[in-house]
């Protein structure tokens, strides 16, 4: 059962849902994080606890996702679980590249260890349909730019090609293009 941003019981008749999981991924890292600095070993564990199960979730329901119970669905990243049912949308974007950027985002040094679990053919089927024309000059183009590293080889120097080459407006107001870079460049 994913951690459901709703917690408690939904007007809408899809039940309760889970859409940014990396956000949740990042919350928790930042709680294990806390924990070491503030030398408290409980906060430490439980954001570890908490951190291992966000990405299990995440891993397992919405970027490599087993949709045989959701026969219907025809996309690659479910990114609004529902209690009944699965959407390839987000909130705020009907661009291509919003489902899979929403999940995508912050990409903390934490993300790839579960985003890119599900192998080199899941990155490139994502991006096969988040960024169809192969364009990443649309909304998180940058963090799928840092998706695409993960795929490592050729995948990781071509995607750092394209990032050198961004333009400076399509790089999320919540990332730098030096960091954009690192990212890439540590996972060569």
């Amino acid at each position: 059962m994913p951690p459901w941003a709703r917690r408690t019981a939904s007007p809408t008749p899809d039940r309760r849902n889970q859409e940014s999981s990396s956000e949740a991924v990042s919350a928790w890292n930042g709680l294990t994080r806390w924990g070491q600095v503030s030398g408290s070993r409980a906060t430490e564990q439980l954001g570890d606890w908490l951190l291992a199960n966000e990405a299990a979730s995440a891993e397992r329901d919405v970027l490599d996702p087993d949709l045989r119970p959701f026969p219907g669905f025809q996309h690659t990243v479910v990114s609004l679980n529902w209690g009944g049912k699965r959407d390839h949308a987000t909130w705020f974007s009907a661009d291509p590249a919003a489902p899979a950027g929403i999940e995508l985002i912050p990409m903390p040094a934490v993300a790839a260890d579960y985003v890119a679990a599900g192998g080199k053919q899941q990155i490139g089927k994502v991006l096969d349909e988040a960024v169809p024309e192969g364009d990443y000059a649309v909304q998180f183009g940058d963090y799928l730019l840092m998706y695409r590293a993960l795929a490592s080889g050729s995948q990781a120097t071509a995607a750092l090609a394209l990032a050198r080459e961004l333009p400076a407006e399509d790089i999320d107001t919540g990332n730098t293009r030096s960091y954009l870079l690192a990212w890439i460049m540590s996972h060569q």
